[in-house]
């Protein structure tokens, strides 16, 4: 597991996405760390001894300190050339002018989402 030091707060990159439309829509991803697979290697980094055993984790854990740096730049790079979205963390925001634009925006998200297994909380998203 590489160490990233720690994510960066890409503030013109999301106030720019976002002064491009009327509409927005926030989707939240499931326990968004948890979502990336490790290597073995990583996975023994992150082995935890409890008092019912070895836990070895086969997921990113939230409580390692690049996890959020690894995390930013997997969703960077998996909703990279999609000029109205923009990713913050576990969040996924996205910017249109109109509704049919916004569902074309949605469809090209959900498209890569899914193809990388991501998964969305129905629950919180919001327009």
């Amino acid at each position: 597991m590489k160490r990233y030091g720690r994510a960066y707060i890409k503030y013109n990159d999301i106030f720019t996405t976002l002064k491009k439309g009327r509409i927005f829509v926030k989707l939240i991803l499931v326990q968004a760390y948890q979502q990336l697979e490790v290597d073995e290697a990583s996975a023994e980094l992150q082995t935890i001894i409890a008092h019912k055993g070895v836990f070895k984790a086969k997921r990113l854990q939230f409580s390692i300190v690049s996890v959020p740096g690894i995390f930013q730049r997997f969703l960077d790079s998996l909703l990279a050339n999609l000029n109205d979205v923009v990713s913050y963390f576990k969040d996924v925001l996205t910017v249109a002018d109109s509704q049919h634009e916004l569902l074309e925006v949605l469809r090209r998200v959900f498209d890569r989402l899914r193809d990388a297994g991501i998964w969305l909380n129905r629950e919180n998203a919001s327009l």
